[in-house]
């Protein structure tokens, strides 16, 4: 049977290294309110990435412990998406 690595692969690496350059760029070139909304909308994102990967985890998970507490997690990561969600739309209704 092969073993398998704990270790995320190198794609999810390359991806995360290259997201988080780019908003570190947009939020030091952009003024300050645009920057704000990318902020935002880039907390959103990575709130959705941890309920998809919790989602996933939880799907592949073990017995049956270890599946409700991923179900928890992806729960509560998918509420702080809906949370973000409604605070860009809350924030870009009634501008500053």
């Amino acid at each position: 049977m092969a073993r398998q690595s704990a270790a995320p692969p190198r794609a999810a690496i390359a991806a995360t290294v290259v997201t988080m350059v780019s908003c570190l760029l947009l939020l030091w070139l952009l003024p300050t309110t645009i920057a704000a909304d990318v902020s935002d909308v880039a907390q959103g994102g990575a709130a959705l990435a941890a309920a998809i990967g919790a989602t996933w985890r939880m799907r592949h998970g073990g017995d049956r412990r270890i599946r409700a507490t991923w179900a928890l997690i992806a729960t509560a990561c998918l509420l702080w998406a809906s949370g973000k969600t409604y605070w860009c739309w809350y924030a870009s209704a009634w501008p500053r």
